[in-house]
């Protein structure tokens, strides 16, 4: 909105100031008119002072015409940079240069801005005239700021470097004249850009081939240029902070949420883990006991008292499967790894699931005999836990036996193995798959699920080694696909 309005602004002082330039213009013609128009009786002092006035409204019509014209490049200049979008901001800058040197007569127009100790040059904006060498941008930020510090001195002390004629540097400038005679620079001006008291940088013209001419209005006209590209540059440098600023706030909510999500993981380990205990052992008595009564009744016991023990071991022997999945799910060191079979934890997931699972869909087992790989098997299991409940979730209850869920598992190259999750559910849209993996998301119903999932397991796989990836069509299903690196055997 500023750079409009002060665009608005200057283009007002010119339509205020064309009739006054039409009218300095027509006395000025009047005035030579009238001194040639006098005859030889009139006294040479009035024809020479007639004159003397036209010339003085020429010079002052000049010198108007050149202030509006300076205030016109401020205002072109403030206009492109202060509504620039941050991403813009580097092309703006650069067409910025193109104004300023092509409006002093330039062949080359440059912003160097320091790091933030003021030993090495950390960016560098520039144009250059059709023809004209740019600087080694590379070698320029490699080579330390002090070896030029002729003109760091002077730009430190706040004073504006103008080199008329490279050939008269001093010879402590050696460094500045080598450059020169390499980019054939022949004179040049440095204007330092201050902001709160610090150097940030330069902004500088080069003539080429040939010195320039740098009067004093244009030093003072390279000086206001130069305050508004620190506004400018001071804009793009809080904008890119807040954005940092922003991202670290996104990463301190995850790592916080990460936090509560491994606090509420360990507090139901440490109760399946309890859980586990205090059934092991009655467990065990059944089981024990099952067996006796089975050695001592032999042969003689009737068939439905024979089913009844069946049965009665059958369920006994489905809660101990129970409580070793558990007791892997439940395993309290996550640091520990080593080869891990991917065929048991993806076994030990399909039977934690089985309660959501049943009633929605009819789950394929696909699990080839692939390579062991190195992990953690309470952490993968979680993995393979939370997708399978999520491709659950995407089935509508009700008909089981027209929906499926397919875990599969393969060797890819000899160096990973695949696993890949798949459902005939609703699938994801284009538009939301991207965002899948952010912490928060969730396309379930409000109250249902927290959303961090998935982002969870991505970073549980990544720090596997591996990979997480997603494949969707609304209507047909999703495929999930974890890559996990083989166990080598060499860790």
């Amino acid at each position: 909105m500023l750079a409009h309005e002060m665009e608005w602004d200057v283009d007002g002082e010119r339509e205020d100031s064309e009739p006054l330039l039409t009218r300095l213009q027509h006395s000025e013609r009047t005035l030579l008119q009238l001194s040639e128009a006098l005859g030889e009786g009139e006294p040479v002092a009035m024809v020479s002072a007639l004159r003397r006035e036209a010339d003085c409204l020429q010079g002052l019509r000049s010198q108007l015409e050149s202030l509006l014209g300076s205030w016109a490049l401020v205002a072109e200049l403030s206009h492109r940079l202060l509504n620039l979008p941050l991403e813009e901001m580097e092309p703006g800058l650069r067409a910025t240069l193109a104004v300023l040197g092509e409006w002093f007569g330039s062949q080359r127009a440059y912003v160097f801005l320091l790091s933030e100790d003021r030993r090495r040059l950390s960016e560098v904006y520039e144009w250059c005239a059709e023809g004209v060498a740019p600087h080694d941008v590379d070698c320029a930020r490699s080579v330390p700021v002090e070896a030029m510090s002729w003109s760091l001195r002077q730009m430190l002390a706040g004073r504006t470097v103008l080199v008329k004629d490279t050939v008269l540097l001093p010879p402590e400038a050696m460094a500045e004249r080598q450059l020169c005679e390499m980019l054939g620079t022949r004179s040049y001006v440095h204007m330092p850009l201050f902001l709160g008291g610090r150097l940030l940088g330069w902004l500088g013209c080069d003539a080429v081939g040939r010195p320039g001419a740098w009067p004093e209005e244009s030093l003072r006209l390279l000086a206001v240029s130069g305050g508004v590209l620190v506004n400018a540059l001071q804009r793009q440098r809080v904008a890119a902070s807040n954005v940092r600023l922003s991202e670290s706030m996104e990463q301190l909510q995850e790592a916080q949420s990460q936090l509560l999500f491994a606090d509420r993981l360990a507090t139901i380990g440490q109760l399946a883990a309890g859980v586990v205990h205090e059934i092991n052992n009655p467990l065990s008595f059944l089981l024990n006991n099952l067996a006796l009564v089975k050695r001592g009744m032999g042969q003689s016991r009737p068939p439905e008292v024979t089913q009844a023990l069946a049965d009665a071991n059958e369920g006994a022997e489905r809660v101990r499967h129970i409580v070793q999945d558990l007791k892997l799910l439940s395993s309290p060191d996550e640091m520990e790894r080593g080869p891990v079979e991917v065929g048991k934890v993806v076994r030990s997931a399909v039977k934690l699931a089985a309660h959501e699972v049943r009633g929605r869909a009819h789950v394929v087992e696909s699990l080839d005999e692939v390579p062991r790989v190195r992990g953690n098997e309470a952490r993968l299991c979680q993995v393979f836990l939370n997708l399978l409940l999520n491709a659950a979730h995407a089935i509508s209850p009700g008909q089981p036996e027209h929906n499926r869920i397919q875990v599969s598992a393969r060797e890819v190259k000899g160096e990973r193995v695949l696993i890949e999750v798949s459902d005939t559910g609703c699938g994801i849209p284009p538009e939301l798959l991207e965002r899948v993996f952010d912490p928060f998301f969730t396309t379930k119903p409000v109250g249902v699920g927290s959303g961090l999932g998935l982002s969870v397991c991505r970073r549980i796989i990544g720090a596997h080694g591996g990979e997480l990836t997603v494949e969707s069509e609304p209507g047909r299903g999703t495929t999930f696909q974890v890559f996990l690196p083989v166990h080598t055997g060499d860790h």
